[in-house]
């Protein structure tokens, strides 16, 4: 992994152009520390590997220098910022918006692929002792990451239905099962298996969109009598159809939560 490279683009989302945040990596062993910053108009901050955990599943080829590439590695990114910082509100703003540019992502950096996740505010307070006479406010950041190389993750799916992309899935379940009888032919004591088709699933279980017409389309499909097309990949897997219709409808509806919708497609009917 190029700590380097990560650092440089968790600096580059943070400052989305504007250049209020320098940052630079340090190793885990070391301590947050002053020597590290120097304080001018800028808000300086180090970018910690705080943990790494190895996968249980390791691939034969897939460690250099003895460490493994597939894992979940916990990140700190520490700033310091005057208290009376000029640009106060659009720091808070650079800092939300990070918040949700660098939560749930897939990220490549050279040949490491890492799945961001609970990426948030651990600590915004004041530092405990002046900086050259000046009071620091220390704002903390941190967020997982699961990493891999060779590993595939879901967000690489392109799913359409009706030729138009699909957002806000949770979870995709593609299932299929061959339909077999068992034949004994005569004069022969060996049991054979006759193959009657294919029978597939595809389960999805998405958040609603209330702003999607995709999604109202099938919100209102609680009878499920509408026709779909289908389209899903995910690397060599291709699985399109023109004619799926809804099996099974689950709408969620819980007080004070999204509503989420489960939908079982299934062939359509003849």
């Amino acid at each position: 992994m190029n700590y380097e490279k990560l650092t440089e683009l968790i600096a580059s989302t943070l400052n989305d152009g504007k250049e209020l945040f320098d940052l630079k990596f340090v190793k885990n062993n070391e301590d947050f520390n002053e020597d590290n910053l120097i304080y001018d108009k800028f808000i300086h901050g180090v970018v910690n590997l705080m943990s790494r955990t190895p996968n249980t599943i390791q691939m034969t080829d897939n460690s250099a220098n003895g460490i493994t590439a597939n894992g979940t590695e916990v990140y700190q990114i520490q700033l310091l910022a005057p208290i009376t910082f000029d640009d106060e509100i659009k720091m808070e703003s650079q800092i939300n918006n990070f918040l949700t540019i660098f939560n749930n992502q897939t990220i490549e950096i050279e040949d490491t692929t890492f799945f961001t996740t609970q990426t948030s505010v651990i600590n915004w307070s004041k530092y405990p002792s002046l900086i050259n006479g000046e009071e620091y406010q220390l704002i903390i950041i941190q967020f997982t990451a699961i990493t891999f190389t060779n590993f595939l993750f879901g967000n690489e799916r392109s799913l359409k239905i009706n030729n138009e992309v699909l957002d806000c899935i949770v979870d995709v379940s593609l299932s299929s099962n061959k339909m077999l009888n068992t034949v004994v032919l005569n004069g022969v004591s060996v049991a054979y298996t006759q193959d009657n088709g294919t029978q597939w699933n595809l389960i999805i279980d998405l958040i609603y969109n209330k702003n999607s017409v995709l999604h109202r389309t099938l919100i209102s499909d609680f009878y499920m009598k509408k026709q779909y097309s289908i389209e899903y990949k995910i690397d060599a897997l291709e699985f399109d159809v023109s004619n799926a219709r809804m099996q099974s409808y689950v709408l969620q509806d819980i007080t004070g939560d999204v509503i989420k919708l489960r939908l079982t497609f299934t062939q359509g009917g003849i």
